[in-house]
Formats: structure tokens, sequence, C-alpha cells
């Protein structure tokens, strides 16, 4: 639109100049029919002179009709740059939002090529992979564990679903903390003790299994969902010798749920010293050694029926 404020205004310059031109040409008229032509000493008849002012005056009728010619030309042509510079910034603008919606097409038929990828992966996770949620215990094979395995593919197909559903829903995808991929099973092939049940029971720290040290990793686990659950409601039913919380006696050395990078902590660690007795007020059902990195550990019967409380790295 500047482009166009500009070649007006240069039209009225041009209407102006042409004006000035008129107003130059009329004064130059009335001199010469007013002017007193001296004839002295110059044999002329009146019949020429009349002539020779005649001639004058179409001289500068020619001048002004020329002058007004260009004005009119000048204005022409500044409104025709005008309007060729405003309809070449239109076409530009149109171009800029043709390339932007091809780029959105684009970007949205990745997305679907890209979900399409999932549910493939998802239809070939679930073909290969039977899981029953409710069974604690995995099957073992030719004396293979498998619940490694089926943690992780539970874990992948549960975030691949997360992605669906968010994509069907147009939302973002929440990072959600997934299974990890050991000690997801509290099932041994070593048993160490096993005794009846009892109202009050004890757990001897140490620094067995996979462990950065002498500590306590507090579990609970689900025989229905078959995988650990919060731990933190029942910290209550483990003190510290002397009846002190284990929160108010020792530091808590890894939270639950703390992302391990290859998988997600599904314990509580607390630093205690290795050789300390803790006192558990649960029913005492069994200690096994877990191969999959918890070393030696106690299991005990929680009041809920579903829930089992596990100590690791036991000594």
């Amino acid at each position: 639109m500047r482009f166009a404020a500009a070649s007006k205004n240069n039209a009225s310059n041009y209407a102006t100049a042409g004006a000035h031109i008129i107003n130059a040409s009329t004064d130059i008229q009335q001199a010469i029919a007013n002017r007193k032509p001296d004839y002295t000493g110059i044999a002329i008849t009146a019949m020429d002179a009349a002539l020779l002012e005649k001639q004058a005056a179409l001289k500068a009728k020619t001048a002004v009709n020329t002058a007004g010619l260009k004005a009119v030309a000048g204005v022409k042509e500044a409104e025709l740059t005008a309007d060729s510079r405003v309809a070449a910034a239109q076409s530009m603008a149109d171009a800029k939002i043709n390339v932007a919606e091809m780029d959105a097409d684009v970007q949205e038929l990745k997305d679907k090529r890209r979900m399409a990828g999932k549910l493939s992966a998802l239809g070939a996770l679930a073909a290969k992979t039977a899981i029953k949620r409710k069974k604690v215990d995995p099957p073992e094979f030719d004396g293979v564990d498998l619940s490694t395995d089926i943690a992780e593919t539970t874990a992948k197909i549960a975030k691949l679903q997360q992605e669906i559903d968010a994509f069907n829903s147009g939302t973002e995808v929440a990072t959600e903390p997934t299974i990890p991929t050991t000690g997801s099973t509290p099932t041994t092939s070593q048993p160490l003790t096993s005794s009846s049940s009892s109202a009050l029971s004890n757990f001897v720290t140490g620094n067995t299994g996979r462990s950065t040290g002498p500590h306590l990793d507090f579990r609970v686990w689900s025989k229905s969902q078959g995988r650990y659950v919060d731990p933190r409601p029942h910290l209550q039913h483990v003190t510290a010798p002397g009846g002190g919380s284990l929160l108010d006696s020792y530091p808590k050395t890894s939270p639950y749920l703390e992302d391990r990078g290859s998988y997600i902590h599904q314990g509580i660690d607390f630093g205690i010293e290795q050789g300390t007795t803790l006192d558990v007020h649960l029913p005492f059902t069994e200690s096994k050694w877990d191969n999959s990195g918890g070393g030696n550990m106690s299991i005990y019967q929680l009041p809920d029926d579903d829930l089992e409380l596990v100590l690791l790295h036991g000594a």
C-alpha cells in the first residue's frame, strides 16, 4: 500500500506541474494579445503582423496541450506502477500461504506414518507375547526365567497404547513411569529359609545382590497385578532398632519410581549400615535369593491378602 500512496503523490505532482505550465502559457498568450508591436523601420504590413501574432498564439497553445498530456501520462504511469507492485505483493503473500499449508500437510502425513508404524509394532508384540495379568509367578521353561522378558514387553505395549490413545485424542503424549526391566517378580529357585508366620519378625540389612553399597530396598508386591506397587503407604510396618521410623532414622538414597535410564526403580532405598537388625511388624513368609539383582530378600504378608512386603539386599 505504501507503493500506491507514493505513486499517487507522484501523480499529484505531475498534475500540479501541468497546471503551472497551463498558467504560464496563458500568461504568454495574454502578453502576445496585448503587446504593442513596434514596426518602426520595418517594412511589414498589418496582415503580416496579425499572422505573426496568430503563429505565436498557436505555439503557446501547443505548449499548453503538450504539458497537459505529459501530466496525464505521468498520472497514468504512476497508477500502473502502484497497481503492479500491489499485485506482486499479493502474489507473494499467496505463495507463502500455499507453502505453509503444504508444510502442514506433509507433517500430518509424517505423523500418520509414524503412528501406523507404532500400531504395527503393537500388533507384533501382542501376537508374539501372551500375557497372563493375574498370575503371580511367570512360568519357567527349561530352567529359564521369562519374567524379565514379559515385564519388558508389557512396558512396551503399555507405552505404545498411551501414544496411540494420545494421538487419537489429539493431546500430547505424557511420559509415564514404566515397569522395571529387573527385579519385577519376587520368585527364585534357591529358598534360604522358611518358617511359620509371626507377629514380629527381624530383617538384617546387608550388601547382597547387584548393590551399590549397604542399603535397604523397600518394596511392595501385588499378587493380582503381578508387579510391584507403591510402597510408601506401608513404611510404618518396619521400624529401626529402638522403634524409630525408617524415614526419621535413615537417609532416603533413592525415591520410588526413580528413573535409572534402562528401568524405573520400583522401591525406596534407605542408606542403612550393613548388619543392622530392623523390626518388621508383619507375619514372615519366607526368604529367597533374587537372581535378578535383589540378593537375599525376605517376604512378609501385609494385612491386605493381595500385597506382600519385600525387603532386598539382606545379609
